[in-house]
């Protein structure tokens, strides 16, 4: 009987022991089961020609292990057990198709993959270059730059700085990264200098123009010849701009006063190509005054942009005209102001041959006002912009138009400057400006480049002073074509 109570409770026990070890391996079983991290959501932004940005969420995890994350990209791994959320992808090639996964991993190895891919950019020079020097160290004038031309190893800007009794000119030749290469002063001294201009030869020698002072330079700076039109001085008058033929004749154009009731007439005058008078003509359409801004020679014509009065009270309209190469007025064509002020800035000639004649006028503000003519002075296109004052217009070879200038502001503290990309026939792509308080940023200049991009020439000041170049500095910005210079 014994015999049989002791079986039975070797029995129990043994179901025990099997019932004790059988919660022991599911225990077990249970333990090893830890999850995988879930998949993160991935970013990618601020994709450049040779950087991406890439960031993603913090991978969530049922156990609450500790995450780390690696990046794979094109097969190779670029970044390891991070435990940052972010990372900025680096020497890459422009243009270029990129895969890659980032991996979440928890303590127990487990993981989870999540996919990305993007393609960089093209690469387009940009940049922000600053310039500043001083004539005289006792003396800490601004700098005024006022255009911008290309040459076959660099660019060349054209301005004026001021001296004790006036101003006086300067030129200085970057190359095409923003390096000054040299600097000249020219001492043409002015009481003030109202307009500006410089135009390349053939040869690439420059001819430079403000304040009745025109004057040759080489490629190095140096002067060849200089004039001065005497008659122009004391306010009597003032020449405005030139162009040159392909025989490398001069035609000025500008203003005068009436000797006979003080009226203002248009002026044109040929030059040779040393600067001496051929001859000049007057033209007076207007009830009391004509202004020539502009002008260019195209196919031996002669095409002159500059405003005229149409009534007495002062009322001011825009005014084209075509010559022959004699000067005799074969076209005229006025374009309503629908405002009071009237501004001219500029002519040229377009990719498909047509004329863009630009400026503004000023209402309850500056309106900027594009108009594009075919040769007999017939409206094509006309277009307005409520942004503010035009300073200049180009063409890019895939035949947008760019322009700039400063932006209406409420603000005698600061000035605001703008850059404009339009479609061909003036439609708006993109709008950008620079502004800062008490600062005053004047767009001057821009060149298109080869790139697709463009070069932008900027006069730039501050309201208080504390250092020299903050009485003027140049400011050029490379941009990529959608005016983007960072």
């Amino acid at each position: 009987m014994k015999n049989s109570y002791s079986i039975f409770y070797i029995f129990i026990f043994g179901l025990f022991l099997l019932g004790c070890s059988r919660d022991t391996i599911e225990s077990e079983s249970q333990s090893t089961l830890n999850s995988a991290p879930q998949k993160v959501t991935v970013i990618i932004d601020n994709i450049q020609s040779n950087s991406a940005n890439i960031s993603w969420s913090k991978a969530q995890d049922a156990d609450n292990d500790s995450i780390l994350y690696d990046i794979v990209l094109n097969n190779v791994i670029v970044l390891k057990d991070s435990k940052k959320l972010l990372f900025k992808l680096d020497n890459l090639l422009e243009l270029t198709e990129y895969n890659g996964k980032i991996i979440a991993k928890d303590t127990h190895n487990n993981y989870s993959e999540t996919s990305f891919n993007f393609k960089t950019l093209k690469y387009y020079l940009k940049y922000e270059k600053h310039i500043y020097f001083s004539l005289d160290p006792n003396y800490f004038s601004g700098l005024v730059p006022k255009e911008i031309i290309k040459l076959s190893d660099g660019y060349l800007i054209g301005g004026y700085t001021g001296k004790t009794n006036g101003a006086i000119f300067f030129a200085l030749k970057i190359d095409f990264n923003g390096n000054v290469i040299w600097k000249k002063i020219y001492e043409n001294q002015c009481f003030k200098i109202e307009e500006f201009k410089m135009k390349k030869t053939n040869n690439e020698e420059v001819l430079i123009l403000g304040d009745n002072f025109l004057f040759k330079i080489d490629r190095n700076g140096n002067q060849i010849w200089n004039k001065k039109f005497q008659e122009y001085q004391n306010l009597i008058g003032q020449i405005t701009s030139f162009d040159i033929d392909s025989d490398n004749s001069i035609y000025l154009v500008g203003y005068r006063k009436n000797t006979q009731n003080n009226d203002q007439i248009g002026y044109l005058s040929k030059l040779n190509s040393e600067g001496n008078l051929i001859w000049e003509k007057n033209y007076y359409d207007s009830l009391h005054y004509d202004y020539f801004n502009d002008i260019i020679i195209d196919n031996n014509k002669i095409l002159i942009f500059g405003k005229i009065e149409t009534d007495k009270n002062g009322f001011e309209n825009f005014y084209f005209i075509k010559s022959n190469k004699n000067g005799d007025k074969e076209t005229t064509k006025t374009f309503d102001n629908n405002c009071g002020g009237a501004y001219s800035k500029g002519i040229f000639k377009r990719n498909n041959g047509n004329y863009i004649l630009y400026g503004f006028n000023q209402c309850a503000s500056y309106k900027t006002i594009l108009r594009e003519i075919n040769s007999n002075g017939d409206l094509i296109i006309q277009k307005e912009y409520e942004i503010g004052g035009i300073n200049t217009l180009k063409e890019s070879s895939d035949n947008k138009l760019v322009m700039l200038g400063y932006a209406n502001s409420s603000s005698s503290y600061n000035s605001r400057m703008f850059f404009l990309a339009t479609q061909p026939n003036g439609e708006t792509i993109w709008y950008k400006d620079i502004y800062e308080m008490g600062n005053y940023y004047y767009g001057e200049d821009v060149i298109p480049t080869e790139d697709g991009g463009f070069l932008f020439l900027t006069r730039h000041s501050k309201n208080y002073v504390t250092n020299p170049e903050d009485n003027g500095e140049i400011i050029i910005y490379k941009t990529d074509p959608e005016g983007n210079y960072k």
